[in-house]
């Protein structure tokens, strides 16, 4: 009977800017920190009260707080936390201090996620190939995300700045989403 294989790791995106058009940029930022905190349903009336690294937690669903740590609320209960300056480990560490001495999950979940940066001007534009959301400036504003589909990929959507979209998606599935970033842009740029 032959050996089993060892497990490979897969490939990670590089990180890096791609250009796909005069009004549109594909960025792969470096790995980030992310952690899932849940708090129980108790613990609720006091999550306005607590802050991770300073930043208090977005009160309202479907919106972020920033800009380090950047605190997402996906739903009562559920907030992203993700970080670009700690390490896993780190972040981990300051969000359960945050949240000691009440009820709560929290789970390292960066080997996971992969996160896409899209921005210009047809950033907007290219998204709703793939997702339907409304995503103008009124919609969807500088201070919102939510958990929703793009390309057929469940993914988190977050808006950091008037042009730009961040798409964090499981890791297995980022060089997919990438291709079809790219090839959806395909066209965009030769609108009116």
């Amino acid at each position: 009977m032959p050996e089993p294989a060892a497990l490979r790791e897969q490939a990670v995106l590089p990180p890096g800017v791609s250009t796909l058009s005069s009004r549109l940029r594909l960025t792969v930022p470096p790995p980030r920190a992310w952690v899932r905190l849940q708090l129980g349903p108790h613990e609720q009336p006091a999550a306005g009260a607590l802050r991770i690294a300073g930043v208090p937690l977005p009160a309202r669903i479907n919106r972020w707080q920033g800009p380090e740590p950047v605190i997402s609320r996906m739903a009562p209960e559920l907030w992203i936390v993700q970080s670009a300056a700690l390490e896993p480990a780190q972040l981990q560490v300051i969000v359960a201090a945050a949240c000691a001495g009440r009820i709560a999950a929290v789970t390292d979940v960066s080997d996971a996620l992969v996160t896409l940066a899209l921005s210009g001007a047809d950033a907007a534009a290219l998204l709703a190939r793939g997702c339907c959301l409304d995503l103008g400036p009124i919609a969807f504003p500088p201070d919102a995300c939510t958990r929703t589909r793009c390309a057929q990929l469940a993914v988190i959507l977050r808006r950091a700045d008037c042009d730009t979209f961040e798409l964090t998606v499981d890791a297995p599935a980022a060089r997919w989403l990438y291709d079809w970033i790219t090839d959806a842009a395909v066209g965009l740029d030769s609108r009116e």
